[in-house]
Parts: structure tokens; C-alpha cells; sequence
């Protein structure tokens, strides 16, 4: 008797560890995909932010528009807040993008600055894109503190 229950516990052990190890690397995949997505989204809004200040580079601006297309294949890991709220952010910053670039293309580079720093620093009617971008930050930041109880971000210190 005590055999089969030796055995039947090291059974048990084994498929609660193999249990444990898909559980971690699931985890994982969560993790890396909120980090990756808010990356992205992070790139493009400094990229988008730079052309406030007449510096406007499009190959940084490709770069983050590629950037924000490879993030997607990590959507499949994060929960339907974080899609909902990156996807809003990616419309937005598109939105800015296009609008400004028809400028510039006119050959109007002031308007096009001051439009997209209207679009992006302040809140005209509609969420802007820092308040987008602070919303992606959020949905990211909770899924990850949700999962880890003893996270801290860098520079901050439990109380």
C-alpha cells in the first residue's frame, strides 16, 4: 500500500510540475507581450512627439510604424483591455501621422508641427494621443503587477 502510494504521489508531482512549468512559460509570453506592446507604442509616440518640435525624421517614423506592426503578433497574449486600448492609441497616432504628413507634403511644415502638437500634447474634444499612450502604460503596468505580487517598477520602493 505504501508503494502505490509512493507512486501515486510522485505522479501527482510530476504532473503538477509539468503543470508549473507550462504555467510559467505562459506567463511569460503575457509578460513579454505587454512589455513589447507598450515598446512599440512608446516608440511611436516619441517618434510623433519629435515632430513637434519641426524635427520630423520619416525613417524614425517608418521604424515606429514597423515597430507597431511586428507588436501585433503579441496581441494574442494580453487581454482584451490592453488590445482595445493599444489598437486606440496605433488609430490615433496613424490619424496624426497621415494628417501631418499631407501637410508637409504641401510644403507646410509650421502647420504641420503645430498640428500634430495640438494632436498629441493637448485634448481637443478627443483624447489625445500622451493620454492614449499613458492609457496603453496602465493596462500594461496592472497585468504585469496583477501577475507578479512583489513587482516593482525601477526607482520605487514598497512601504
Amino acid at each position: 500500500m505504501r508503494a502505490k502510494l509512493d507512486e501515486s504521489l510522485a505522479d501527482l508531482k510530476a504532473t503538477s510540475e509539468e503543470s508549473l512549468a507550462k504555467l510559467r512559460v505562459e506567463l511569460d509570453s503575457s509578460q513579454n507581450a505587454y512589455r513589447e506592446l507598450f515598446g512599440a507604442a512608446t516608440v511611436m509616440f516619441y517618434a510623433l512627439r519629435s515632430a513637434t518640435l519641426a524635427k520630423w525624421d520619416e525613417d524614425s517614423l517608418k521604424a515606429a510604424e514597423t515597430s507597431m506592426i511586428s507588436a501585433t503578433r503579441q496581441l494574442i497574449h494580453v487581454d482584451e483591455q490592453m488590445r482595445n486600448q493599444w489598437f486606440d492609441f496605433w488609430q490615433r497616432a496613424q490619424e496624426i501621422y497621415r494628417l501631418t504628413s499631407k501637410e508637409r507634403k504641401e510644403r507646410r511644415p509650421a502647420l504641420a508641427s503645430k498640428l500634430i502638437g495640438e494632436k498629441v500634447d493637448s485634448a481637443l474634444g478627443e483624447l489625445d494621443l500622451r493620454e492614449l499612450h499613458i492609457g496603453v502604460e496602465s493596462a500594461a503596468r496592472r497585468a504585469i503587477e496583477a501577475s507578479q505580487p512583489d513587482y516593482q517598477p525601477t526607482g520605487e520602493s514598497q512601504s
